[in-house]
């Protein structure tokens, strides 16, 4: 007797991802694991963003949301900003307070991260976005990496 391999849901995809560590992954990944067309990957995608149980904070990267941050609708910053800047190939530099932050020597946990891409000959000034706010007065940014 012949056994059908059937192919696996969306959401045991995302479910099998997060038991095995890994909280982010592209569209295309997605699409190869389900083997489906692209069009149902991204609807399934879509159920998945509806139901708070994904993210997408650039298009075709999904983070995974476990239900500690669910009502935030997707991962703190600092847990997929490099994943995504390394997917998106842009270099980039975290902020003092941020860097400080994760070396334990920041006096107390602030609200907004500092992230900018590093741009050879600007100095480091150029490009500076606050995750979770607006850009910093008086900066000027030359294109946002969290459009979509």
């Amino acid at each position: 007797m012949k056994r059908e391999i059937r192919p696996i849901s969306a959401r045991k995809y995302v479910a099998d991802l997060a038991a095995s560590g890994r909280y982010h992954f592209i569209s295309a990944d997605a699409q190869t694991a389900l083997g489906v067309s692209r069009a149902a990957t991204k609807l399934a995608l879509n159920r998945l963003t509806k139901l708070k149980v994904i993210a997408s904070p650039a298009r075709g990267f999904y983070v995974i949301v476990p239900p500690e941050y669910q009502a935030l609708r997707c991962l703190p910053a600092d847990q997929f900003i490099p994943d995504l800047m390394k997917r998106l190939d842009v270099p980039y530099y975290t902020g003092l307070l941020s860097a400080a932050q994760y070396h334990g020597a920041a006096h107390h946990l602030h609200a907004h991260g500092l992230i900018g891409p590093h741009q050879p000959g600007d100095g480091g000034k150029a490009d500076q976005r606050q995750a979770g706010g607006p850009p910093q007065a008086g900066v000027q940014r030359r294109h946002d990496l969290f459009a979509r």
